[in-house]
């Protein structure tokens, strides 16, 4: 991050009263935690059989194409 923004952004912190203080913290908090989270860590087993399953598949070549995926379901498209 480069100085400039550090410097607004401690000059804006600096002007606000301090329980709005906690409530930027806490929102920054929350921010470095959800960038540590990874989505896969919320899967359910079913959900990762499936993706095995597909990745499998696409491995042996049981793949369809986007352009016959249309094809078969253009009335619905």
């Amino acid at each position: 991050m480069g100085k400039t923004i550090e410097k607004e952004l401690l000059s804006h912190l600096l002007q606000l009263e301090q329980p709005q203080q906690e409530k930027v913290l806490q929102f920054i908090k929350q921010l470095l935690a959800e960038e540590k989270e990874d989505f896969a860590d919320k899967l359910s087993d079913e959900q990762i059989s499936s993706i095995k399953r597909g990745l499998q598949q696409v491995k042996e070549g049981q793949t369809v194409s986007h352009e016959e995926v249309r094809k078969r379901y253009q009335k619905w498209l």
